[in-house]
């Protein structure tokens, strides 16, 4: 995919998000307390939760992109897509979303789909008054036991994620 299209999706993308006045509904997001000073974390943690090799680049771009634009960190952005999608930019599912980041409408470029996901958790993060796991729930469907149990698992990802990372501090 030519870079300069998937620019022009991500500056559409992120201009029709503050034209509808989504962007007023978003605070500062906490970066999380573990920071890592290996330049091939992301990657390490992508590999380790079996991203295809042929999308890795692409989907460590979506995240940091991502990252950069919401303040989301990106082993969370990692947990919440290997949880959705298994990094799979064609998964459907059974409610009819789309892509990596499973969202209503997807345009099947990983850096596209994964700052939108990004987007909308940052807005069920507001709604939810910063609670991230009440906010994961309204990202995978809303109050009820299966969301519930699917925010669950994002988290326990994520918290194997951190776990690995202050182990490599420690060594390393």
């Amino acid at each position: 995919m030519n870079i300069l299209k998937i620019m022009i999706l991500l500056v559409i993308g992120v201009g029709v998000y503050e034209w509808h006045g989504l962007s007023t509904l978003i605070h500062p997001v906490a970066k999380s307390s573990v920071t890592v000073n290996r330049p091939n974390f992301l990657r390490e943690s992508l590999i380790y939760l079996q991203c295809p090799r042929q999308t890795i680049l692409s989907v460590e771009n979506g995240i940091t992109i991502a990252t950069a634009k919401t303040g989301i960190g990106g082993l969370l952005l990692a947990s919440l897509l290997y949880t959705e999608s298994n990094f799979r930019t064609t998964d459907i599912s059974h409610k009819g979303y789309r892509g990596i980041a499973q969202t209503p409408t997807a345009s099947m470029i990983p850096e596209v789909d994964i700052l939108h996901g990004a987007m909308i958790l940052k807005e069920k993060l507001y709604l939810a008054k910063g609670n991230m796991l009440t906010a994961l729930q309204l990202y995978k469907g809303g109050r009820n036991s299966e969301a519930r149990k699917q925010a669950y698992n994002v988290m326990v990802v994520y918290s194997n994620l951190i776990r690995r990372a202050e182990r490599i501090q420690v060594v390393g």
